[in-house]
């Protein structure tokens, strides 16, 4: 027999436990890449920040066509965290 209020309990501790890891302080990495300019795709480029709090953790990424919008864009981002 299936227990509502059991199953109720372990979804709200499952949830309970998720820590935010969008926080300024939780900055685990910052990578940028380069895409190659080819006959068909200008140069681009891209940066992913990662997150990490507890066992819960997460992602936030950038594009651009330069390398200089794109390092500001990421300083703001992290300015309003």
């Amino acid at each position: 027999m299936f227990d509502l209020e059991y199953a109720e309990e372990m979804e709200h501790d499952a949830l309970s436990s998720m820590k935010n890891p969008f926080l300024s302080d939780k900055i685990e990495s910052i990578r940028f890449y380069i895409y190659p300019r080819s006959r068909y795709n200008p140069e681009e480029w891209s940066a992913t920040i990662e997150f990490k709090n507890g066992n819960t953790s997460g992602e936030h990424k950038f594009t651009g066509k330069d390398f200089s919008v794109l390092v500001k864009e990421v300083q703001n981002f992290i300015k309003a965290l």
